[in-house]
């Protein structure tokens, strides 16, 4: 497998591939293989931090998605 790897932070400026451990890229292509169950070229890799929500924003993706039919 070719490393074509490019890092980014969460500000969107990207990083060098040497600022990963080859144990975590190790670790992600393993889960990649496992979760498609083939080779397959890791292109990036981009840390992500979930940003906090207010309840009320949460909520009303929840009533948004049931109000959605559901076909039995």
């Amino acid at each position: 497998m070719k490393e074509n790897l490019t890092v980014s932070r969460p500000g969107g400026s990207p990083v060098a591939s040497a600022a990963l451990s080859p144990k975590v890229v190790a670790a992600i292509s393993a889960a990649v293989v496992v979760t498609l169950g083939q080779t397959a070229r890791i292109r990036r890799i981009r840390y992500w931090r979930a940003r906090p929500t207010s309840a009320w924003a949460v909520q009303g993706r929840v009533s948004i998605m049931n109000s959605h039919g559901t076909r039995r």
